[in-house]
């Protein structure tokens, strides 16, 4: 989080409360100056809409009036990377890291926009360069190195990038979905499965879970099944819009074109 950037943050990986939410929210603005924090809050809540482009701008704002402020390069990093514009979001990203932003923090969005850039080598040198993170943020690092090995066409690279990450975060289920979707490419359903089952065990209000077992639900031929589990999907996750897309191919297999 935001408020970390100075001293690094914690490796509690509870789910907060709303005070904890509200306490941290006050806590992201505090680290920028009292003219900037109109600029700076309205900038988090258009990103939280998904108002990438009005919170790049407010981000610029506040950085115009502090050049030298982290948080604000750190959100504009961010923001940048949900706009697609992942080289750009690197340029402000390591202006953040000159201006002393914890890498507890920045790691994370930095390596984002270098998998998006195909920077595999660079990334690769981010994720081993591990000072000053917490094993929930290496998690998340070894599983965008995965990610990468997934796209150069390595498999057995990117499963052990996801074993690392299990073991940094056991209750990340998100090495376990990648897990998963690796066994499921590859033809090996039993495997997809299991890693399904595990992760479900995790959490299973899932949004992620739910779809994916509808996937495979789809791949057994069990099409009411399928929409039994992406209906649980959109359920817990209305924005999924894999779930949505698997909810209406399962319409399709079971004759339902018209309900598609």
């Amino acid at each position: 989080m935001l408020a970390c950037l100075s001293t690094g943050c914690g490796t509690d990986d509870s789910a907060p409360d709303t005070a904890d939410v509200d306490a941290s929210r006050a806590s992201e603005v505090s680290a920028v100056g009292a003219a900037a924090h109109p600029l700076f809050e309205d900038g988090l809540e258009r990103f939280s809409k998904g108002d990438f482009a009005g919170a790049i701008i407010q981000f610029r704002n506040v950085i115009q009036l502090e050049p030298t402020n982290p948080t604000a390069r750190i959100e504009i990093g961010r923001a940048l990377n949900a706009a697609g514009d992942p080289a750009s979001a690197e340029h402000e990203l390591r202006e953040a890291i000159r201006f002393e932003a914890h890498p507890n923090v920045v790691s994370e969005p930095l390596g984002v926009a270098l998998l998006h850039q195909s920077k595999f080598a660079d990334l690769d040198r981010l994720v081993r360069d591990t000072g000053g993170r917490s094993p929930t943020v290496e998690a998340s690092m070894q599983l965008l190195l995965a990610n990468a090995y997934v796209q150069q066409g390595d498999r057995q690279r990117a499963l052990e990038a996801l074993d690392r990450a299990r073991k940094l975060d056991p209750r990340n289920i998100e090495p376990l979905v990648k897990r998963a979707d690796i066994a499921f490419a590859s033809g090996d359903n039993d495997a997809a499965k299991e890693a399904i089952r595990i992760a479900e065990a995790i959490d299973p209000e899932s949004a992620q879970v739910w779809a994916f077992k509808g996937r495979l639900s789809i791949r057994d031929g069990d099409y009411e099944l399928a929409l039994e589990n992406y209906e649980r999907a959109s359920a817990l996750d209305r924005d999924l819009t894999s779930a949505r897309a698997g909810y209406a191919r399962a319409l399709v297999m079971l004759g339902r074109v018209e309900d598609a």
